[in-house]
């Protein structure tokens, strides 16, 4: 993500924000499977959509 920040035009600065807070770095939540503690990645609470950017 380091890189990728690095490289890209600064106009696209909240579009890498919003997935780094929401699929690269996210939340995590525990959640039980089969007698062993997991991790998974919470959704985001609100999509984001380009109409409203």
């Amino acid at each position: 993500m380091i890189l990728l920040r690095e490289l890209a035009p600064d106009f696209i600065e909240s579009i890498l924000d919003y997935c780094d807070a929401n699929y690269v770095n996210g939340a995590f939540r525990s959640v039980m499977m089969v007698g062993r503690l997991h991790f998974r990645r919470t959704p985001p609470l609100t999509t984001w959509c380009i109409e409203r950017a």
